[in-house]
């Protein structure tokens, strides 16, 4: 019988905690409406009524389930871009942290990305990442510029990783996307990256193209 009492009692912690998470959400949302979905919006619009909120609603439980999925969905690639981008920043493991944390690092130490960067190894990985179009992204000669490369991929992907992982609300994370407007990029780098977005861009419709017809819609 004692055993039977525990049981119940967890149950309805279990119960209890499941309703705070849900109301916890409902103000997140209710107190983020119009500004974006940021964490901080419900501490600058704090709902006045939030049993009225449209997020207990089957419609508004979906948007949060949504919400949700499309983090989880973004965890799950930041976290192969992780093992991707240390493969290509520090292909013989001499860091021993990680990657995202070794682009400024203040122990003298400890080793950076840039200090262990080696242009052969960069330019092989660059060459199975992006194939044809790997041009782009190696300049003999030139390591500031693939150096300036690998240093845009690894601040773009702590900022994703921080923003999903640590979840900032989709505000948030879309500012992530965006960039940071006070951080300077070379040009040239954005150039390459708009070069690759492009060429891809315009191979999408043949890609469906080919792929209707592989699967005999045509």
């Amino acid at each position: 019988m004692p055993a039977l009492f525990r049981l119940v009692d967890a149950m309805g912690r279990n119960q209890d905690l499941g309703a705070l998470v849900r109301l916890g959400k409902v103000i997140h949302y209710e107190g983020s409406a119009g500004a974006g979905d940021r964490v901080g919006g419900a501490l600058d619009n704090w709902p006045g009524d939030v049993l009225a909120s449209r997020f207990w609603t089957s419609d508004g439980q979906a948007e949060i389930k949504r919400n949700e999925a499309l983090v989880r969905v973004w965890r799950r690639l930041l976290a192969l871009a992780n093992r991707t981008l240390t493969d290509w920043a520090d292909p013989e493991g001499r860091i021993g942290l990680d990657i995202l944390l070794a682009i400024e690092n203040p122990d003298p130490n400890r080793p950076t990305a840039m200090s262990v960067f080696d242009t052969e190894a960069y330019e092989r990985k660059a060459d199975l990442l992006f194939g044809s179009r790997a041009g782009l992204f190696k300049r003999a000669g030139d390591e500031a510029f693939e150096k300036a490369v690998l240093t845009l991929a690894l601040q773009g992907t702590r900022a994703l990783h921080h923003a999903s992982f640590h979840f900032k609300g989709l505000g948030a994370f879309a500012e992530a996307l965006a960039g940071d407007p006070e951080s300077p990029i070379d040009p040239e780098v954005v150039e390459a990256v708009r070069g690759l977005w492009d060429a891809d861009f315009a191979g999408r419709a043949e890609r469906l193209r080919q792929t209707i017809r592989a699967d005999h819609f045509e």
